[in-house]
């Protein structure tokens, strides 16, 4: 049976050019999504010299409101069948609420929260009326407790894994399977996004790309809800769940803090 596209925001970089190296192993044919067009080349020749799969190439920029539906529009006229969606691209902001940059956080909330709803929306009903497709959404487990000094980061992050609770369950009858990938720090270049993060404790120890990345494709193959990755990150979600709120937020309070 001739494998469907898997089409990847943020494919050219960290969590999603790993992801877009294992599906490529697996043989299915790629969509990578991403800003920078010469990063998606570099992309898509670092696939191609190992695996041999179609690898197409959109540039947008996914903060921007018409965007979507252009990708959606750019695959439709193709005549591409998506069977897997990846929602990755992401970004974070750092720093107290009251200074930090509002345009950089409308951005945050465009890309982290709309266009992962918007994605969702539009590929899923294609998949419904196939009844099959997998999504894979990428959250963190930044979703479990309040951020602060990353506070519209964790709360993008908490919609992602409750929006993906949810429609995990609505879409069992139309045979569609979806997960949440919920990794802790990880060594892309998150840190240059939230610009001034790199000091703080919480990413003194980062996962690899590739072992989040493999976590997360096996966790969406076996229809896993969510998947958090690292033995020290199931811990303290679990300390989380048996903790008082306010000290689950002191504590990542006291992790976001840069050391002196």
């Amino acid at each position: 049976m001739k494998k469907g596209y898997v089409l990847i925001t943020g494919g050219n970089k960290g969590i999603g050019l790993e992801l877009a190296r294992i599906f490529a192993k697996n043989n299915y044919p790629l969509i990578l999504v991403g800003t920078d067009i010469l990063a998606l080349y570099e992309a898509r020749n670092a696939i191609k010299k190992t695996y041999k799969v179609p690898v197409c190439l959109i540039q947008r920029d996914l903060t921007k409101r018409n965007a979507v539906d252009e990708v959606y529009k750019i695959i439709t006229d193709r005549e591409i069948q998506v069977d897997i969606l990846v929602n990755n691209a992401g970004f974070g902001t750092y720093g107290p609420f009251i200074e930090t940059n509002l345009e950089k956080e409308l951005d945050l909330i465009e890309l982290n929260i709309r266009a992962v709803t918007h994605m969702t929306k539009l590929f899923s009903k294609d998949m419904a009326k196939r009844r099959h497709g997998r999504i894979l959404n990428i959250s963190s487990t930044s979703a479990f407790q309040g951020g602060p000094y990353m506070a519209v980061y964790f709360a993008s992050k908490a919609y992602i894994l409750h929006f993906t609770e949810a429609i995990h369950n609505e879409f069992k009858p139309y045979g569609l399977r979806v997960t949440a990938l919920c990794p802790g720090p990880t060594d892309t270049n998150f840190t240059d996004c939230a610009k001034g993060s790199g000091k703080a404790r919480i990413f003194q120890s980062m996962l690899s790309s590739k072992r989040v990345a493999t976590a997360g494709y096996n966790a969406l193959m076996k229809n896993k809800l969510f998947k958090v990755v690292g033995i020290k990150n199931n811990i303290l979600r679990q300390l989380n769940r048996l903790l008082p709120r306010e000290a689950a937020i002191n504590i990542a309070q006291y992790c976001l803090l840069k050391e002196k």
